[in-house]
């Protein structure tokens, strides 16, 4: 580093050497940030017997409980499940009969309960000298950065 006698100067290559170094040491990552999926099936009911169910739960697990204690327990997860199955079919039977185009409507619940999504919200890249954000048109420039 060499020293000026130009305060501003000084500060600027300071401000470029330490945001150097700051971009080695820490290089941006892509992520991907999972969009808050809002559950309609979830009633207030499964609310409550979710949380009867997880203190059931940790109850079993921290205490030594009679056998019939442990069959009730047991019980009430399966039907909590059933009632979780049925609320689900209810609501994608709902999403279906109301769509305009039923088999899109169908594969969309399909791929929503496997994983699946091709929804690709927008990314942008910090190439340092500039941001690029619409990515589709941006195409070439890609390509350039990384050949």
């Amino acid at each position: 580093m060499s020293a000026s006698n130009e305060p501003n100067t000084s500060f600027n290559i300071f401000v470029d050497t330490f945001r150097y170094y700051f971009n080695i040491a820490f290089p941006i990552k892509a992520t991907y940030v999972k969009e808050s999926v809002v559950n309609k099936w979830i009633t207030k009911g499964i609310v409550v017997s979710r949380n009867k169910l997880r203190l059931l739960y940790n109850i079993k697990r921290s205490k030594k409980l009679p056998v019939e204690s442990v069959m009730c327990i047991q019980n009430y997860q399966l039907v909590y499940g059933k009632v979780i199955k049925e609320a689900k079919r209810r609501e994608a039977d709902r999403l279906i009969l109301s769509a305009k185009n039923k088999n899109k409507a169908l594969w969309e619940i399909i791929n929503k309960d496997i994983g699946n999504s091709h929804h690709v919200s927008n990314i942008t890249i910090n190439t340092g000298a500039k941001i690029i954000t619409n990515l589709s048109n941006n195409y070439r420039e890609i390509q350039y950065l990384f050949y």
